[in-house]
């Protein structure tokens, strides 16, 4: 039986922010992931692939937030996984305050 651990899985997270005409020199702050997380945190994979619930949580407090990826890799690095998140995602909050959630 193959299982793929997810809370072993390192994870990069970046974030694009909305930038209004003339913000640009005053935004200088970037946008925070403040939670993440995912379920299941484990699968089985031996028989099919299996679906993971990923929610996160991201602020920007001037420009909002546009659209965001995460890349997902094993502990070995043999196995790698993209998803990425836009306001069609959003289930709750807004541009400045919301939380995405991606099905990969």
């Amino acid at each position: 039986m193959k299982r793929l651990w997810l809370a072993r899985t390192a994870f990069i997270v970046s974030v694009f922010a909305m930038v209004p005409g003339g913000a640009a020199a005053q935004d200088v702050t970037p946008p925070g992931l403040v939670s993440f997380s995912f379920a299941p945190t484990s699968i089985d994979v031996s028989g099919s692939a299996a679906d993971v619930a990923i929610t996160l949580r991201v602020t920007d407090e001037l420009s909002g937030v546009l659209s965001g990826y995460m890349y997902f890799y094993s502990p070995s690095s043999g196995q790698y996984g993209f998803a990425w998140f836009d306001s069609r995602m959003r289930i709750s909050g807004d541009a400045h305050d919301g939380v995405y959630q991606v099905t990969m």
